[in-house]
């Protein structure tokens, strides 16, 4: 039961996934804490080789280090998976109708690239959003160099987005004609992505929070979505990872949050730019100002 583990021990929990992981657990949130760390009990039995009971797994927890594999269950326990295909339409028309648009002019030149991050990306709807939109728009773009990096912290959320393979409820946002073009029914109320948009894809785990370099995200992003990700941030956190995201951006490239967390963005390298229904953080041209 919730209320067999004493909130002292839950204080000590939250402190600790703050620490290993960068989630933020405040009190208001301990009840959420105690449900993820139940359900973590019952996978961490199997690797403890013992019951799973939810106050002895946490005092394990506490007492040793933590192998990656308990990390990852433990992670998968505590972090939520709800998105679905084309979340936020006024999100998705201001980058078909003005965002991607300025971008592929700019390189419809010698240097066809661009390159998008979806730092967050739970189980992939949002790259694969992002990818159906660019096939869209490029319908050639195999001439180009595209490229959409996809991290999550969640190792079980990566394997569900490599797959592909999703059902009705991701698609409650997303009009028909996109269903039967990018899509094929694989019966059960299954349906998988088509494998060409899998190409513009490359899906790794990665811990936002954490101190591994963002090397792999250096070159010059074109854009990075990190939307309803920095919310379970501790507050002192998401200042150090928004710099991380503007040390990755290129001049004049966009940092995309959800409208709740726009005001976690006070970065002297960004400015608002306010849009119909959506306001998006843009990195500085040197000698713009």
């Amino acid at each position: 039961m919730h209320s067999d583990i004493p909130d002292h021990l839950i204080l000590r929990l939250s402190e600790f996934v703050h620490s290993e992981i960068g989630l933020y657990f405040p009190e208001d949130r301990w009840r959420n804490l105690r449900q993820g760390i139940i359900s973590a009990a019952r996978d961490l039995a199997r690797e403890y080789k013992t019951n799973d009971d939810p106050v002895m797994c946490i005092h394990r927890l506490l007492s040793s280090p933590l192998t990656k594999k308990q990390l990852d269950i433990l992670t998968e326990h505590l972090t939520i998976g709800e998105t679905y295909f084309f979340r936020d339409k006024n999100l998705f028309q201001v980058l078909r109708k003005i965002i991607l648009p300025e971008l592929i002019n700019s390189r419809n030149g010698k240097k066809k690239h661009l390159r998008f991050w979806s730092a967050g990306c739970c189980t992939g709807e949002e790259p694969y959003s992002l990818a159906i939109l660019i096939d869209q728009m490029i319908p050639v773009w195999q001439e180009w160099q595209i490229t959409i990096l996809a991290t999550d912290i969640n190792a079980r959320f990566l394997q569900k987005a490599e797959r592909g393979i999703y059902r009705k409820w991701s698609f409650r946002n997303t009009p028909q004609w996109i269903i039967k073009k990018y899509f094929k029914n694989r019966g059960q109320d299954c349906f998988e992505i088509s494998p060409h948009l899998k190409k513009m894809i490359t899906f790794t785990q990665l811990n936002l929070a954490g101190k591994t370099s963002f090397d792999h995200t250096q070159g010059g992003m074109d854009a990075i979505f990190c939307r309803n990700v920095l919310m379970y941030f501790v507050p002192e956190l998401r200042p150090y990872t928004i710099g991380r995201f503007v040390q990755s951006l290129s001049e004049g490239s966009w940092l995309i949050v959800s409208p709740g967390e726009t005001a976690f963005v006070q970065h002297s390298g960004l400015h608002f730019v306010r849009f119909p229904e959506v306001i998006l953080h843009r990195k500085e041209v040197r000698g713009e100002r």
